[in-house]
């Protein structure tokens, strides 16, 4: 989970110096607004469906995370997206002026930093149940484990971003 985190400082981070010059250029930084926030979504339903997960088996039925890990199939298409994103910021780049980058950490910063923080707010918000889920024995600490491998699955794209990136 730490390598998403990675990942989204470092893609912000070139977001906001892929700059403001044009409408392809805020339409990059746009889209990377809403990849956040969509990447956001996702790991709140992947956690929206570990807490329905725990309130089944606490009213008695078999723990089973099977509609988490579906759930990661759309973090995994929010990373690929990301990707798309990440090959057109570098295509760009190179374009923009030391001033223009200004510019565009002043205009964007907060927007993209709200983004991030309701990202990283999810992801807290889906570790908590996780170690919830976890808890209540044997089965469910396996389930758990599968899960946690979807998601590192579904998180490689944004690994893989990452350390294009750098």
């Amino acid at each position: 989970m730490k390598r998403l985190l990675v990942f989204f400082g470092t893609f912000v981070l070139c977001s906001l110096f892929a700059g403001c010059g044009s409408d392809t250029q805020e339409g990059l930084v746009s889209d990377t607004i809403q990849m956040i926030g969509l990447a956001a979504n996702e790991v709140a339903n992947i956690k929206t469906r570990v807490e329905e997960a725990v309130k089944r088996h606490e009213d008695g039925k078999k723990f089973d995370l099977a509609d988490a890990i579906d759930a990661t199939t759309k973090l995994k298409e929010a990373g690929d997206q990301a990707q798309k994103i990440g090959r057109s910021i570098a295509k760009v780049r190179a374009q923009i002026t030391d001033e223009e980058r200004k510019i565009n950490v002043q205009k964007h910063k907060a927007k993209l930093n709200a983004a991030f923080a309701e990202l990283l707010k999810q992801k807290e918000e889906l570790r908590a149940a996780l170690a919830k889920a976890e808890s209540l024995g044997p089965n469910a600490k396996s389930e758990v484990k599968l899960l946690r491998e979807k998601i590192v699955e579904a998180e490689s794209p944004f690994e893989a971003l990452s350390r294009s990136a750098n």
